[in-house]
């Protein structure tokens, strides 16, 4: 039962509503986890991200 409307909730909320239950539905709950790390926060390659940015410093093309 939900408490609040979609609009009203948070992404927490909504993820715990609806996405989990759907993701626990179909897959196995022993091969989920929750926000692991995949890197030691590096690079692994040298090569820049779409996502990296250099804050104060105009794109050159």
């Amino acid at each position: 039962m939900t408490i609040l409307s979609k609009k009203e909730m948070s992404e927490e909320d909504i993820k715990l509503q609806y996405i989990t239950p759907t993701i626990l539905a179909k897959w196995d709950k022993n091969r989920i986890t929750m926000e692991t790390k995949i890197t030691g926060g590096k690079r692994a390659c040298g090569d820049r991200g779409a996502g990296d940015v250099d804050v104060g410093v105009e794109n050159k093309l």
